[in-house]
């Protein structure tokens, strides 16, 4: 029944957009003559009709493959402004793509990340940055799934890159983890540390670590500065002499030269390997504070909304695995495993705040 009001309310949209275009049976751009639904959405979402243009929105996983999917982040997206003539202003279609976001319920034809709150997008940007197929090795894509058969309420998955492989003896089989049930599943991970506390000598051992590893890095860097400075006063009494068109000296200014450019290699690498120190050590010190924090729930019949700030501040990778297992990796030395395939999605109600 709301799907049959659905589509006479897009067809009276339709009517009020393009008058007259079914009675002169005008085809759309792939050559149909219903304007239904999801073409109607797609012209009210496409933004190339202000001018501007969005290069990426799809590409091809595989150099090698014929199809085209839509790009969830996997590679870079550029957008040009004023690109080509404009048929509607920028403010028109900001307003458009407001009341499009405010729907209470989404509509088909409508794409799951134009649904997504912004809190979502940053939850799936936390995780992707993270998560780790643990069968073949590759990251993972965000796949989108409109509504399920008991909700109407959007969901998606994630999927392994290497399910896209063209070659079907090197594709990936791991079926599709449920994003809201992986969120669950990483909470559950939280809400045992918090109880447990196995992991607090791990966590103090690394702290300290991490603070040894920068000062041990920074001395490093200050005796390769030190090194550089010489070699720099050396060549410049090299250059005052007056002897200095000889092949000898020729020689040696480039082999000094060579030796310059190798500790400014190295400084560059000790420098960003003392930058992720101090970020690591920065993030992880609040873990322990944050874990406290955490609100208790029962895990076979309640959800809490994802905390994404401890997620950052401690885990490292996420291992997808059979049997609907993943494993929690996290920057000091200490892993998690929990099952998430035993939780049905009705079960798992959203404990109020």
């Amino acid at each position: 029944m709301a799907k049959t009001i659905e589509n006479k309310a897009f067809q009276a949209l339709s009517s009020l957009l393009f008058p007259g275009i079914q009675e002169a049976h005008i085809p759309t751009a792939q050559g149909l003559n219903d304007w239904g639904p999801s073409i109607v959405d797609r012209i009210l979402g496409n933004v190339a009709y202000t001018g501007d243009y969005l290069y990426g929105k799809r590409y091809r996983p595989d150099i090698t493959s014929p199809r085209l999917v839509p790009n969830q982040g996997e590679v870079e997206q550029f957008f040009i402004e004023s690109h080509h003539p404009a048929i509607i202003s920028r403010e028109d279609w900001e307003a458009v793509q407001a009341i499009r976001r405010n729907r209470t319920h989404p509509v088909r034809g409508l794409s799951f990340r134009d649904i997504q709150t912004e809190e979502m997008n940053k939850t799936d940007e936390a995780i992707k940055s993270r998560l780790v197929c643990g069968h073949c090795g590759h990251t993972a894509h965000s796949h989108p799934v409109m509504r399920s058969k008991k909700s109407d309420q959007p969901h998606g998955y994630w999927k392994c890159n290497g399910t896209l492989a063209r070659n079907p003896n090197s594709r990936c089989h791991l079926p599709a983890f449920r994003k809201e049930l992986m969120e669950h599943a990483v909470m559950i991970v939280f809400q045992q540390m918090k109880h447990q506390r196995n992991w607090q000598d791990s966590w103090h051992s690394y702290f300290e670590a991490c603070k040894q590893y920068g000062q041990d890095t920074h001395n490093a860097m200050q005796h390769l500065l030190g090194q550089r400075t010489s070699l720099y006063h050396t060549i410049n009494s090299l250059v005052s002499t007056e002897e200095n068109e000889s092949i000898q000296f020729v020689d040696r200014i480039e082999a000094l030269t060579e030796k310059v450019l190798q500790i400014n290699a190295e400084i560059d690498q000790l420098d960003h390997v003392k930058k992720t120190t101090a970020d690591n050590r920065d993030r992880l010190k609040h873990f322990p504070t944050l874990l406290k924090t955490l609100q208790p729930f029962e895990p076979e019949t309640e959800r809490i909304p994802f905390r994404r700030d401890i997620f950052e501040s401690a885990v490292q990778s996420i291992h997808m695995m059979s049997k609907g297992k993943i494993l929690v990796d996290f920057i000091f030395d200490h892993c998690e495993t929990v099952a998430i395939k035993g939780y049905l999605p009705h079960r798992l109600l959203m404990r109020s705040q």
